[in-house]
């Protein structure tokens, strides 16, 4: 069975996915974040 939740790491909202015991992190959703930030610049 697949979980997400969401943690905050820094500001950011980052997806957390559990699959099979493993723990996967989006590292989209930190990307999306970063260019967001510099486009604010």
């Amino acid at each position: 069975m697949r979980k997400n939740k969401v943690i905050v790491v820094q500001n950011i909202n980052v997806t957390v996915s559990e699959e099979n015991f493993d723990d996967y992190i989006c590292i989209t959703d930190i990307v999306n974040a970063k260019k967001t930030e510099r486009s604010g610049e």
